[in-house]
C-alpha cells in the first residue's frame, strides 16, 4: 500500500520548494516573555533558537505558555528549548519529510544545508499548501499514519502473560466493547511486557466514562470497586488480594511547579503524553476487535529498544520534580541511558531548586522506591554527583564516603535477613540510609530531615546516642570480647545495631556477627530473685546480674549458681 501511495499519490516536490524562508529566529538568552510576545506578533507556533550564530534548538508556543504559567517569564528561553532538532536537507523529498514528521510526532521541520546553515522551516501548513495530499484519499493517509504507530504484539502477550491474566484482559476489553468505550492497559505493564519481564500491576485507561465502566466491570467480575471521583479513577479489589487500577483518559495541567496536577477528561493520546517518560507512554488496546494492538504516539518503542530514558516535553521535570528520582531509578534498574536533552533538563531543574518545592512525603515515597531496587548504590552515587542528595537533604554536602558507609550497612542488613530475622523487625531501609548519611552532620541538617520526612521521635536521640559513643566505637576490634560489644550496644534498637556495621572494618564485622548470633537467644539461668534470696538488695542485685551476664558472654562461667555464690561470698567479705 505504501508503494502504491509513493507511485500514484505523492508529487516529486523537495523541501526547498515548500519551505518558508527566511526563518524568524530568537536568541538563546532572550527572556521567555519576550519570545512569547514575538510569537503573538508573528503568529508563529514554533521558532528556532540561535546561540553564537549556530542553531541550538527550537521552542514551541506550548512550552512557552507552560513556562509562563509556572512563573518562569524572566528565564532565558534556552532553558526550555528542544535541542534534538529534527531537520532535513533542501533536497529531501516530500515523502521523507512527511515520514519524519509522522515518525517523530512533530508539526515542523527545519531545513539545514550541508554547512549546517539554517535555510528554512516546513510546517504541516506548508505541506498542505504544497498540495502534498491533493491526490490522496483521506483514509489512506490515516491508515499510513496509524501503521507507523501501531504494532500487533498479541504473540508476545501470549508468550509472557499467564492465561489467568490474559483472560482477565480479554474480559476487560469485552466490557469496554459492550459499553462502546475503548479500553487500554498502559504504563509499566506494557513497558515490562515489551522487555520480556514479569509485571502484573495492571493499570487500565478508558476513553469515555471510566467510573461507569469500572462499576460495570466490578459487577461482572465480582470485585469490590473503590472510587476516586475527583480524579475520575478507581480500583477493583479481588478476593485473592489482586488489584486493578482504572482511570478515565485524562490530561493534566499544573497551576504551579511541583504542585499536584489538575485533571481534565481527554483522549488516550493526551493521557499518554502526560506521563513521565516515553518508555512508560505506550498502551495496548483490549477491545475485542483490536485486542493486542500496541499504540505508540511518540516513538516510545524506539526509545525502549535503544534503552533511552526521555521526557515527553521540556517542562516535565519542572512540573513534577519527583520524575528526577524516577529517571535515576529506571536508568539503573534497566541499565538504560538518560537522553542528552533530558539529562540537561534534569540538571537544570535540580540547580533551580525545584526539588525543594515538592512535599517531603512525595519525595520520601520516590526515594524509598530507589532503596528497594537492586542497584541502590549506583543510584545514590549518581544522585550525589548530580547534586540531588544535597537538595533532598539540605544543609548536607554529598560525600561518597557516606555512601560507602551505607553500602556496608546494606550488606549487613541483607546478611541479617538470611541469618537472624529478629534483628530486622521494625527496621526501615530509609532510616538506615538517613542514619548513615546524617551521623556527624550539623544540627540544622538533622532537624531539617527530621521535620521534612516525618521521622519518628527517637530519630534525633538515636543519632546523638551514636555520636557520643564514637570514641568507644574506635576501641572495638576483632580481638574485642563479646562483653565489649554488649557494653557498647546495650541501649541500641535494631536500627542502630545495624548502622554500627557501617563504622567498623570487615574483620571486626565478622566478630560482631558472631556476637549478635550469640545474644539473639541468650538467657541467664538465674534471676534477681535468686540473688535476693542470698540477702542481697538494691542496686547490687542488678550489678551482680550484669557481671554474670558479661562473664557468660565471654564463656568464663561453667556454672552460673556456683559463680553467683562466689560473687556473694566475695561481696560479703568486702563489706
Amino acid at each position: 500500500m505504501i508503494n502504491e501511495i509513493r507511485e500514484n499519490y505523492i508529487p516529486a516536490i523537495k523541501a526547498r520548494d515548500i519551505m518558508s524562508s527566511p526563518v524568524r529566529t530568537v536568541l538563546s538568552n532572550e527572556a521567555i516573555e519576550k519570545v512569547y510576545r514575538i510569537m503573538i506578533q508573528t503568529g508563529h507556533n514554533g521558532l528556532p533558537v540561535i546561540e553564537k550564530n549556530e542553531l541550538i534548538g527550537i521552542i514551541t508556543k506550548k512550552d512557552i505558555e507552560k513556562a509562563i504559567n509556572h512563573g518562569l517569564s524572566k528565564f532565558p528561553v534556552k532553558e526550555i528549548i528542544t535541542k534534538n532538532v529534527v531537520s532535513v536537507l533542501p533536497e529531501t523529498t516530500i515523502e521523507e519529510i512527511r515520514y519524519k514528521m509522522l515518525e517523530n510526532g512533530i508539526g515542523r521541520l527545519l531545513v539545514i544545508d550541508k554547512n549546517n546553515m539554517l535555510m528554512g522551516i516546513i510546517t504541516r501548513s506548508d505541506l498542505i499548501k504544497g498540495k502534498v495530499f491533493h491526490k490522496s484519499k483521506p483514509n489512506i493517509i490515516i491508515e499510513y499514519n496509524e501503521e507507523v504507530h501501531k504494532y500487533n504484539i498479541l504473540k508476545k502477550m501470549l508468550k509472557y502473560i499467564p492465561s489467568k491474566y490474559m483472560n482477565l484482559l480479554r474480559l476487560l476489553g469485552a466490557y469496554g466493547s459492550e459499553l462502546n468505550m475503548p479500553v487500554y492497559v498502559v504504563g509499566g505493564f506494557v513497558r515490562d511486557l515489551l522487555l520480556g519481564k514479569k509485571n502484573f500491576d495492571i493499570d487500565i485507561v478508558v476513553e469515555g466514562d471510566g467510573l461507569k465502566y469500572s462499576k460495570y466491570a466490578s459487577k461482572n467480575l465480582r470485585a469490590t470497586f473503590v472510587e476516586h471521583s475527583e480524579f475520575h479513577t478507581g480500583s477493583l479489589f479481588f478476593k485473592d488480594g489482586f488489584r486493578i487500577d482504572i482511570a478515565t483518559a485524562r490530561t493534566e495541567y499544573y497551576e504551579k511547579p511541583a504542585d499536584l496536577p489538575k485533571v481534565e477528561l481527554s483522549t488516550i493520546k493526551k493521557d499518554l503524553y502526560r506521563r513521565d517518560f516515553s518508555i512508560n507512554a505506550m498502551a495496548i488496546k483490549l477491545n475485542s476487535e483490536e485486542f493486542g494492538v500496541l499504540l505508540d504516539f511518540f516513538g516510545c518503542k524506539k526509545d525502549l529498544d535503544k534503552g533511552i530514558i526521555r521526557v515527553l516535553y521540556n517542562l516535565s521535570f519542572i512540573e513534577d520534580p519527583t520524575r528526577i528520582l524516577r529517571a535515576i531509578r529506571f536508568k539503573n534498574r534497566f541499565n538504560f541511558i538518560i537522553e542528552n536533552r533530558t539529562y540537561e533538563l534534569l540538571k537544570t531543574t535540580v540547580e533551580n531548586n525545584y526539588i525543594e518545592k515538592v512535599t517531603g512525603m512525595r519525595l520520601r515515597e520516590e526515594f524509598e522506591k530507589i532503596l528497594n531496587e537492586r542497584n541502590i548504590i549506583d543510584s545514590l552515587k549518581e544522585m550525589g554527583r548530580l547534586g540531588i542528595l544535597d537538595h533532598l537533604f539540605l544543609y548536607t554536602k554529598y560525600n561518597e564516603e557516606k555512601i560507602k558507609i551505607f553500602k556496608r550497612v546494606l550488606i549487613f542488613y541483607n546478611w541479617l535477613k538470611e541469618n537472624a530475622l529478629q534483628y530486622i523487625k521494625s527496621v526501615k531501609i530509609f532510616h538506615l540510609f538517613l542514619y548513615s548519611y546524617l551521623i556527624n552532620e550539623s544540627n540544622d541538617a538533622k532537624s531539617y530531615v527530621f521535620n521534612r520526612y516525618g521521622l519518628p521521635k527517637k530519630f534525633i536521640n538515636n543519632i546523638e546516642k551514636f555520636e557520643k559513643l564514637q570514641k568507644e566505637l574506635k576501641k572495638i576490634n576483632p580481638d574485642s570480647l563479646f562483653s565489649d560489644f554488649y557494653k557498647l550496644t546495650d541501649s541500641f534498637d535494631n536500627e542502630l545495631l545495624i548502622v554500627l556495621s557501617g563504622y567498623i572494618d570487615l574483620q571486626t564485622t565478622e566478630k560482631y556477627k558472631k556476637f549478635l548470633l550469640k545474644i539473639k537467644d541468650f538467657k541467664l539461668n538465674i534471676t534477681g530473685n535468686d540473688i535476693i534470696k542470698l540477702g542481697i538488695k538494691g542496686k547490687k542485685v542488678g550489678e551482680i546480674l550484669n557481671k554474670i551476664k558479661m562473664y557468660k558472654l565471654d564463656d568464663n562461667i561453667n556454672d552460673e549458681k556456683d559463680f553467683l555464690l562466689k560473687l556473694v561470698e566475695d561481696w560479703n567479705e568486702s563489706v
